[in-house]
């Protein structure tokens, strides 16, 4: 068990109490830098659970890399969009949107957008989660999560024509990344 790891059970503790100036604290005191990122999704959740909005928002602000920044500002926004604060949820949608679309390698930007996608069904904010399904499933790198990706929207929303024009190319893309050999699918 590394002190990292100590910290970070300490901190999410501390959250799940109510403490959150100390969780704060604790996780500013993590010096590994993916524990630290997963460390303060956890007391941003904890905090917008609580209503604590404002708090979370600056905490999964605050959180890094990219990737894990646009998982808990899309988080936060979840909270905020069944609290019904449907006009917090949405500015904390766009930073995580553009956390997301900030993501160097597609894959990753694809999940990240799919994180915020999911968010943003709740949100009910049926336009721009057209648009982030598009470009996820244009950063999709497998044929297994581009099929993941398709299954996102269908339990949510009724298609939009320009949608359901989209997922004949999608699929003609994944077979042609299946025919290619493993080696030069990787990225």
């Amino acid at each position: 068990f590394s002190r990292a790891e100590a910290l970070s059970s300490v901190a999410q503790a501390l959250a799940q109490a109510g403490a959150f100036d100390q969780a704060r604290a604790a996780v500013e005191a993590i010096d590994n830098a993916d524990i630290r990122a997963l460390t303060l999704s956890s007391v941003a959740e904890a905090l917008a659970q609580a209503g604590a909005f404002d708090q979370a928002r600056a905490a999964s602000e605050a959180v890094e890399p990219a990737f894990s920044r646009a998982e808990a500002l899309s988080s936060v926004a979840q909270a905020l969009a069944q609290a019904g604060e449907p006009a917090q949820a949405l500015a904390l949608l766009h930073l995580a949107r553009a956390a997301a679309e900030g993501v160097d390698v597609a894959h990753v930007r694809a999940r990240a957008l799919s994180s915020v996608a999911e968010a943003l069904t709740q949100a009910a904010e049926d336009k721009l989660l057209e648009e982030l399904v598009v470009r996820a499933w244009r950063n999709a790198a497998t044929y297994d999560y581009f099929m993941q990706l398709v299954e996102l929207p269908n339990g949510r929303l009724i298609l939009a024509a320009e949608l359901h024009n989209q997922i004949p190319s999608g699929m003609e893309w994944a077979s042609q990344m299946l025919q290619q050999p493993a080696h030069s699918r990787a990225s």
